[in-house]
């Protein structure tokens, strides 16, 4: 008849849960570097100092399906748009690079260069909020203005 260690089985299912735990807490923590990454990279397609593209026309209007005339909101014109947005997307991209070439300078011009990127950002959220067509204006302003969250709590805790 064989022996059975009584110890081993006892203590097998915990380790198994614990290697389970370990696992899908590393499978999460990829997961959100992954999602995170795909959302900064996919956000601003044009990186610091380089001149923006053009959007194509149709994703500018917004969706008028479902809405009676008398909702709609005349939109601007398809090349005022463009423009508007481009532009932003230049301020932006000008405002993080001149906060990049002072970034190891002193608070004393880091501040101002924060407080011109945040404004920046804000006049970005009015543009894209009158601009983008409304299946990706929701999830595009709220990311300028998150984003402009976390600069105003970087400025408020570390500029006067």
């Amino acid at each position: 008849m064989p022996r059975s260690n009584l110890i081993f089985p006892a203590m097998r299912p915990a380790s198994a849960n614990a290697q389970t735990l370990a696992l899908i807490a590393s499978t999460l923590v990829l997961a959100t570097i992954v999602a995170f990454l795909t959302m900064v990279f996919t956000a601003w397609p044009v990186k610091a100092g380089e001149t923006a593209r053009a959007t194509p026309r149709e994703m500018l209007q917004p969706a008028s399906i479902g809405r009676p005339a008398a909702l709609q909101v005349p939109s601007p014109a398809p090349s005022a748009c463009d423009e508007a947005l481009a532009a932003v997307e230049t301020e932006i991209n000008a405002t993080l690079a001149r906060y990049e070439r002072i970034e190891e300078q002193s608070l004393d011009q880091q501040c101002p260069a924060l407080r011109a990127h945040i404004d920046a950002l804000a006049r970005a959220a009015a543009v894209a909020d009158r601009c983008t067509a409304a299946t990706e204006r929701a999830s595009k302003v709220s990311f300028i203005r998150q984003t402009a969250a976390e600069w105003r709590g970087v400025v408020s805790t570390s500029c006067r």
